[in-house]
């Protein structure tokens, strides 16, 4: 055996110490949490489509053109319930949503929208405080404005919203609809 190696093993050990330096590299990056600003954004986005999405109705959700009567309403089913719930929470925010869904009716494994809505809910806006942000959850303070009906400031209060990376997808895991006063308590 000699002494000296090769040009092609000396080339073939500088190729491989690059790319375990480059695979190295590329799992440092991709280890580390997002930044605030990109973590605020996606809970934003994650927010406002929680907002949405608790009157399920257009875009997200698609009623069937007949409607039906249960019980002493009027209703029509929501064709694609599930795909939606599925689409942008987690089992754990599924069940909230489940309950606190706005006109939603379920009966015999089916999910209804009839006629109806909530009168003023004294929302005024949201702000996200306190961030923990991991490469694989987000987790804020959603802090809300309260309001009265002619807009003058009443008050803050929080409740947690978080967001999970399922499949590399961001899923919204835990809010609170801005109404549901008891999953909120009061700011300092």
């Amino acid at each position: 055996m000699s002494l000296y190696r090769s040009k092609t093993e000396a080339m073939i050990d500088y190729t491989l110490t690059i790319i375990v330096i480059i695979g190295m590299s590329i799992y440092s990056f991709s280890t580390i949490p997002m930044s605030e600003k990109s973590a605020e954004k996606i809970l934003n986005e994650k927010f406002e489509l929680c907002m949405d999405l608790i009157y399920p109705s257009e875009p997200h959700f698609k009623w069937s053109k007949e409607m039906v009567l249960i019980k002493e309403d009027y209703c029509y089913e929501i064709i694609n319930y599930e795909a939606v719930c599925n689409k942008y929470l987690t089992p754990n925010a599924k069940l909230y949503f489940d309950e606190h869904a706005i006109c939603a009716i379920f009966n015999e494994d089916k999910v209804y929208i009839t006629e109806g809505g909530e009168d003023f809910n004294g929302f005024g806006g949201i702000e996200l405080e306190n961030l923990y942000i991991t490469t694989d959850s987000i987790v804020a303070d959603a802090v809300q404005t309260r309001v009265d009906a002619d807009g003058d400031f009443k008050g803050k209060i929080k409740s947690t919203f978080s967001l999970i990376k399922v499949d590399n997808t961001w899923k919204i895991d835990d809010f609170a609809k801005v109404d549901d006063l008891d999953n909120w308590v009061e700011h300092e």
